[in-house]
């Protein structure tokens, strides 16, 4: 992608779920807006959308999808913007159910 923060890593070994994820979040973290995971053949692309401030993911490695990869960003940065996220939880975990 022209004109962006690219981040590429390269595994020689195939990458855990756990593994892709904290590779991800180190590059999000460092500020990068695309990123390139390849394992030989096979690789997964993440990349930010500035219009619209979304993640896109394509791609797979193993049963880890590109895709899956990128909605578990915008989810979590959609909980970090939500300024009541704390206090809905607190909330709801003090509801009791009546029977």
């Amino acid at each position: 992608m022209k004109g962006s923060n690219m981040f590429e890593i390269e595994y020689t070994k195939k990458p855990s779920v756990t593994t892709l994820r904290a590779a991800i979040r180190k590059a999000v973290k460092n500020g990068n807006t695309s990123i390139r995971i390849t394992w030989g053949e096979n690789q997964i692309t993440i990349e930010r959308n500035g219009m619209f401030g979304k993640w896109f993911g394509s791609g797979w490695i193993g049963r880890n999808g590109g895709f899956d990869l990128a909605n578990d960003i915008n989810w979590h940065m959609n909980e970090l913007k939500n300024p009541y996220f704390g206090d809905i939880n607190a909330q709801l975990s003090k509801l009791t159910i009546r029977k």
